[in-house]
């Protein structure tokens, strides 16, 4: 809530973005700070925060910090889109077609999960093959 108050609010309506030099990377910084932060209190709830494996739990909170920034960035993409704004500056900058792509990407991911989520629950085909070539 904080970063969406401080990019989006501050960058876009009070127009920092265009004002401040560096506010739209400072936002970012920021957000990648606590997003480790966050990233670490999700482990710590799941009770999958392992400090034995360093290396591995580091891994994990970078893959969901990366994730939460892919996730907002597509959230500015759809503001952009639905309510006629230049957040991402994909009007002058044109990254339509990698927004495009990173949006496909996850849905194939997302669709993906979900038919591995119900094969492991039935036990069926693909996750025993999964597990059986990793054995292997």
């Amino acid at each position: 809530l904080l970063f969406a108050i401080l990019s989006d609010f501050f960058g876009a309506v009070l127009n920092l973005y265009n004002i401040t030099h560096g506010y739209d990377s400072f936002a970012h910084f920021i957000f990648g700070a606590y997003s480790v932060v966050l990233a670490i209190m999700i482990l710590l709830k799941f009770n999958k925060y392992e400090p034995k494996y360093i290396l591995f739990t580091i891994f994990i909170i970078i893959c969901i910090s990366t994730t939460m920034s892919a996730s907002w960035e597509f959230i500015e993409y759809a503001l952009d889109k639905i309510l006629k704004l230049n957040l991402q500056h994909s009007i002058d900058t044109g990254v339509n077609d990698t927004m495009k792509d990173m949006l496909i990407a996850t849905f194939g991911c997302l669709l993906f999960c979900i038919y591995y989520y119900i094969d492991l629950k039935d036990k069926s085909k693909l996750s025993k093959f999964i597990v059986a070539e990793y054995k292997n």
